[in-house]
């Protein structure tokens, strides 16, 4: 057996202290650089979380330890940059829009569907009527106003509809029906209103007008819709007022003066209307209606060679209306000037010859000839 001697001994005990040394550092050098990739982990971690969106400052770094100056400096970044960048659809709680950009979009698409399939419905309607097959028409319009209860026009046509037919209650049942579904819709009240004139019942035609107008407060056309209802329940001073302050709403339209004008011819009030008809000339000399509406005034109160002026003027306006020729041809035989009237009715035969115009021409044409004694042989 080998003798351990003291030397030995503590040479031992020397090496076992040194390496139990140098592990001890070994282990603390681990743990230290265990703890040193934590820290910096936790810190990539933070970095990424707390400067999303800060500037970069050439190595993306950000000064650490100034939160409150990062946090302005993106607020002021987001400002300037706000024209430029789309930002999320969210709603008042900062909550994204579940479909941004889209709901607008399929609404206005689900609308242009509706008025195409509303359009072809009425378009089916007419087709029918224009067959006189009232029931498919009637099938096509209540269809149409099943998916689009909000239609004037499919309203307006199917109560045009039953009124043709004499089945004068669904006709009111349709107004009703339309003043239900849209009860600030002025037309529908308006459309009740006539139908209870045109029955009579002038209490009910009153009330609805009423709600018309209420609707309408303001609106210059409606002065000539209430005017209408109240002359068709011969209600005259309550259209000549109505018709009054229309004019005086707008004393430069041609259309309140002829309204007028129409009016008193219809009293008898001669002068009064021609007052209106010629105003409504001097505001609009280019209409030709208007001019023959002044014409018939003065036909009326023998002021003939007027009325052939106004007609003349009517005609170089509309120089391919036969029927303002026929007026003018009138006008100058109540005006004795027979030559000029034989000469517009030949005019008439020769230039539109299958016209109802020229019918009524050929049958005036022979009592003027003998009149002045010309051969039929020259007639044309």
């Amino acid at each position: 057996m080998l003798k351990i001697t003291g030397p030995i001994i503590a040479g031992l005990v020397c090496l076992l202290g040194i390496q139990s040394f140098r592990a001890h550092l070994l282990r603390r050098e681990l743990i230290m650089l265990a703890e040193g990739t934590a820290g910096q982990g936790e810190n990539s971690a933070e970095n990424a979380t707390e400067d999303q969106g800060a500037p970069a400052n050439g190595s993306g770094d950000v000064p650490p330890g100034n939160r409150a100056q990062r946090h302005d400096e993106r607020a002021a970044s987001g400002a300037a940059n706000e024209a430029t960048h789309t930002p999320d659809k969210t709603d008042a709680e900062g909550v994204p829009d579940a479909d941004p950009g889209g709901t607008k979009s399929k609404e206005a698409a689900a609308k242009a569907r509706l008025a195409k399939k509303t359009k072809e419905a009425l378009t089916h309607a007419r087709d029918a009527l224009n067959l006189v097959d009232y029931p498919s028409a009637i099938s096509a319009l209540r269809k149409c106003l099943a998916e689009n209860p909000d239609s004037q026009d499919a309203y307006r046509m199917l109560a045009s509809t039953y009124r043709d037919l004499g089945q004068i209650q669904n006709e009111l049942a349709v107004y009703k029906r339309w003043a239900k579904q849209c009860p600030d819709d002025a037309q529908a009240y308006y459309e009740q209103a006539c139908a209870y004139q045109r029955l009579g019942m002038t209490e009910e035609a009153l009330e609805a007008l009423a709600r018309f107008q209420r609707l309408t407060k303001g609106d210059l056309d409606a002065y000539a819709m209430s005017a209408e209802v109240y002359r068709g329940l011969n209600m005259m001073l309550d259209e000549r007022t109505t018709l009054r302050r229309w004019g005086n709403k707008a004393p430069d339209s041609a259309d309140a003066h002829r309204e007028l004008g129409d009016h008193y011819a219809r009293a008898n009030n001669m002068p009064v209307a021609i007052d209106e008809y010629e105003a409504a000339v001097a505001l609009t000399p280019d209409n030709a209606a208007a001019r023959r509406d002044l014409a018939y005034a003065y036909q009326r109160v023998q002021r003939y060679e007027d009325a052939q002026a106004e007609l003349r003027a009517a005609m170089n306006l509309q120089p391919e209306s036969m029927e303002v020729r026929v007026h003018l041809a009138q006008a100058y035989e109540q005006g004795a000037n027979l030559e000029a009237a034989l000469e517009t009715y030949y005019g008439i035969v020769s230039e539109a010859p299958d016209s109802p115009q020229a019918n009524r021409a050929r049958n005036a044409i022979p009592n003027l000839e003998d009149k002045l004694g010309i051969s039929p042989a020259t007639y044309p």
